[in-house]
């Protein structure tokens, strides 16, 4: 990264672009703008989880290794793991 005389930032790319491209020359506030984008808004979580790993999903707690969820694990799992038994989802 360097500046130029007439002000912009030249920016060196790690491996050039397909049609060639080796360097971007930007101005400084476009810079900022696209460092700024980059940065996480402040209290989010960087992962998102969907599907039955979702917080409040009522499947999640039997797909957890801590059976963590809405209502914990279900009762023929539950069942299973205190008689000794390795606990085994039923795929249907």
């Amino acid at each position: 990264m360097a500046l130029t005389a007439s002000g912009h930032v030249r920016y060196g790319l790690k491996t050039p672009y397909r049609d060639g491209t080796t360097h971007i020359v930007l101005e400084p506030l476009d810079l900022m703008g696209r460092l700024a984008a980059l940065v996480p808004p402040p209290r989010m979580h960087l992962t998102r989880f969907h599907g039955v790993f979702a917080p409040h999903s009522k499947w999640r707690a039997e797909v957890t290794p801590a059976h963590r969820g809405v209502g914990g694990p279900r009762h023929r799992f539950a069942r299973a793991s205190r008689t000794g038994l390795p606990c085994r989802l039923m795929w249907r």
